[in-house]
């Protein structure tokens, strides 16, 4: 049996669960001093969410062959452990993400445009566009969701 697909479901579960968390303790931090309760009540919601991720997968990579005693998946949490320790504490330190990702404040521009001028016409067309496309992914999204929910059903009324 292939156990690579598994693997990376099991590595990837617990590396965004774990950093979720790791998110959310930062989000606890930053509310706590600054009394803030939306950032509160947001990282206990965050928290609980990475926490049952990386349950989740834990519990299917330790169960799986539990029977038998042999533990295919342990190494996961080897590759997930190195790989949260680059995203979470490496990575950020680095001269890439120091000026690509980190957000600067800039100055407000001063144009010629006073604020009572009506949007150009592109602006609109754009706009338009902007939404057009997004009803037709929202549609088409309903549509698989329709498409399997069918299946699902025909599979369940003719078994």
């Amino acid at each position: 049996m292939n156990f690579l697909l598994p693997s990376l479901g099991f590595i990837s579960g617990q590396t965004i669960g774990a950093l979720i968390v790791l998110m959310s303790l930062k989000m606890f931090r930053t509310g706590f001093n600054l009394k803030d309760w939306g950032q509160l009540i947001i990282g206990v919601v965050f928290f609980c969410m990475g926490a049952y991720i990386v349950l989740f997968t834990s519990i299917f990579a330790f169960a799986d062959d539990l029977n038998e005693y042999r533990l295919t998946y342990v190494w996961t949490y080897a590759v997930s452990i190195s790989l949260i320790y680059l995203l979470y504490f490496y990575f950020p330190k680095t001269k890439f993400y120091k000026d690509n990702f980190k957000i600067r404040k800039k100055p407000p521009k001063r144009g010629n445009k006073s604020n009572n001028e009506a949007p150009s016409l592109f602006t609109w067309i754009g706009a338009f566009i902007s939404d057009a496309v997004m009803i037709i992914f929202y549609l088409a999204l309903f549509v698989g969701f329709l498409y399997l929910a069918v299946k699902l059903v025909k599979y369940f009324w003719y078994v």
